[in-house]
């Protein structure tokens, strides 16, 4: 190797060295000036309240691959109706809010925060089909969907299918499920959930008079479609045991 190369050889191997020291150094530099992130725990207190503590009930399970123990099949009450299993929850529940009753205000801030941003009156893009322009819009400060359509074009009247506003009223829970329109236009089947266990209720209602059509198809699964007839629905039950 020539003088001259092992001098440049070792000028790179400095500048290397200096490059990463400099590099090194401003890194230090930048996490010092970073401030400290806080912990939560660092600014909110925790709860006083003492967490509840299922009790344990052994109850043997016994199935094809054999039998086993559950400790909390008592907790398991598909009728809602245990008192004692009722009281349980209802203590998990009060556990709950007193728990996070400490992030009220922060909540309440990122909320605003967060509708600030959306949208509130958006709207779909219509769709056609059999010759009605069908979409879902929103309301300012309602917080369910309003389903409609119009016929022809977007220019004529509009129908209001289903406002979900109107149909959740004061529940504490409400979903729109599936929704079906015959083909021939008239009649609207429609699946709604009122408990939050997507048991849904399969109702009718008159597109020509917007009128409920009487009879209720309890406890499906939501799916749903028309056969061609117009007076055929094809649905699905939901297990009765699960």
């Amino acid at each position: 190797m020539k003088k001259s190369q092992v001098i440049g050889a070792a000028i790179a191997v400095a500048v290397v060295l200096l490059s990463a020291r400099l590099l090194n150094n401003k890194q230090s530099n930048s996490e010092a000036d970073m401030p400290t992130a806080k912990s939560v725990n660092q600014t909110i207190t925790s709860s006083n309240v003492a967490a509840p503590i299922a009790k344990r009930v052994p109850t043997e399970i016994v199935s094809e691959h054999g039998t086993r123990v559950d400790y909390y099949q008592w907790l398991r009450d598909d009728s809602r109706e245990n008192p004692e299993m009722l009281a349980y929850l209802n203590a998990e529940n009060d556990y709950k809010k007193a728990y996070f009753s400490r992030l009220d205000e922060r909540v309440a801030s990122l909320t605003k925060e967060l509708r600030a941003r959306i949208k509130e009156d958006e709207s779909t893009v219509p769709t056609l089909e059999n010759g009605f322009w069908y979409y879902t819009r929103y309301e300012q400060g309602k917080q369910y969907p309003i389903i409609a359509r119009r016929k022809g074009t977007m220019q004529e009247a509009e129908q209001v299918l289903l406002d979900g506003n109107a149909l959740a009223g004061d529940s504490a829970y409400f979903s729109i499920g599936n929704m079906q329109v015959s083909p021939d236009g008239k009649t609207l089947a429609y699946a709604v959930d009122y408990v939050g266990r997507r048991q849904y209720s399969i109702k009718f209602k008159n597109l020509d008079t917007n009128a409920d059509i009487t009879g209720v198809l309890e406890q499906v699964s939501g799916d749903m479609t028309w056969a061609a007839d117009n007076q055929t629905l094809f649905y699905t039950n939901e297990d009765e045991e699960t």
